[in-house]
């Protein structure tokens, strides 16, 4: 049977732990957030996110913050920074 030599064991073993602690801020977020978009792909104005909000509201699910992109979509965040910002 080959085996293999420790350290690459321990450098593999490193690095499987370092990947997983640079993936935790991805698994783990700072806050929900909702993102929509239409299923026509049209543009995600302002009436119909107010109909969102409305029946967020309405299941008692706060809100802070809420906002259209330029691309469509929009966006609502249930917490105090209300940071709904997407990567372009």
């Amino acid at each position: 049977m080959q085996r293999y030599p420790f350290w690459k064991g321990a450098l593999l073993s490193a690095m499987l732990l370092g990947a997983i602690l640079l993936a935790l801020p991805n698994w783990y977020g700072e806050s929900p957030a909702l993102q929509l978009s239409q299923r026509d792909r049209a543009a995600f104005d302002e009436p119909a996110a107010a109909a969102v909000g409305a029946a967020l509201a309405e299941a008692k699910i706060a809100v802070d913050a809420m906002s259209t992109t330029r691309a469509g979509s929009g966006c609502a965040s249930a917490t105090a920074t209300g940071n709904c910002s997407r990567a372009t």
